[in-house]
């Protein structure tokens, strides 16, 4: 094995250019495995973060794709009658994820965000380190300043607004619109869990726009975008809820 070692070494150090690209290619090979582990660990290994994890489930639509049904996004009335109709659910929560620019904090910044009803963290049982969690009527367009509500993360709030202890209430653009920060998560949150993380959260108002060409994403069922993650009553079983979910939608 040594006599094999040496000779790897002599042929490496005549060949500079080649060694520098093995040397490269390994490097590069451990570097995506690791992330690739990573996210894998923190995702499906791990348990989630959250409180009472175990009765935390997804619920999706089935969509007819060429005749064969699949599970697919949900759409924003969908959402709503489900919430008020069900009797297994405690709480229900929607969302998707988007790109947020934003200005006239030093440099433009493009920022990765989350759009959520504003039950989702009382649903996860987490709350904001600095500041509150949404309220209900922020799901709709506009707040008491006239501007939407928006939650940063705690590194967000640490590499763009030096720790400003007086974030609250600050209003700041975002994708040419008004946002007023409401709060700062901690530094351990993450939702939705992924390999690119989550920087901001703002509420369902920023898709209940009108254009003059469209109505608003929220009143369109049949703009399927929506993921949807539901906390089951103590007691109810998956297939119970799923029992009753689907008998409302075929209501």
């Amino acid at each position: 094995m040594l006599n094999d070692v040496r000779y790897a070494l002599r042929i490496l150090l005549k060949n500079p250019g080649f060694t520098a690209v093995a040397v490269l290619t390994v490097a590069l090979g451990i570097g995506a495995n690791t992330a690739i582990f990573s996210v894998i660990n923190t995702v499906l290994l791990r348990p989630l973060p959250f409180k009472d994890p175990s009765r935390l489930v997804a619920v999706q639509s089935v969509l007819y794709i060429r005749g064969t049904p699949s599970p697919g996004p949900v759409s924003y009335p969908d959402f709503v009658d489900w919430r008020k109709q069900n009797h297994v659910l405690e709480q229900m929560a929607a969302f998707r994820t988007g790109d947020f620019m934003l200005a006239g904090v030093g440099e433009p910044a493009h920022l990765s965000g989350a759009v959520v009803s504003a039950q989702l963290l009382s649903l996860l049982g987490v709350r904001p380190s600095l500041g509150r969690a949404f309220l209900p009527e922020e799901d709709t367009t506009g707040g008491a300043n006239g501007s939407d509500a928006v939650i940063l993360s705690h590194d967000l709030w640490q590499r763009q607004f030096n720790t400003d202890e007086n974030i609250l209430g600050r209003v700041i653009t975002l994708n040419n619109r008004s946002f007023a920060v409401v709060g700062v998560m901690p530094a351990d949150f993450q939702f939705p869990i992924q390999a690119e993380p989550i920087e901001l959260w703002t509420t369902m108002a920023v898709d209940s726009n009108t254009t003059p060409s469209k109505n608003p994403l929220t009143a369109d069922r049949g703009s399927h975008y929506l993921k949807v993650v539901a906390r089951l009553k103590p007691g109810v079983s998956i297939a119970q809820a799923k029992a009753e979910m689907d008998t409302i939608a075929l209501a």
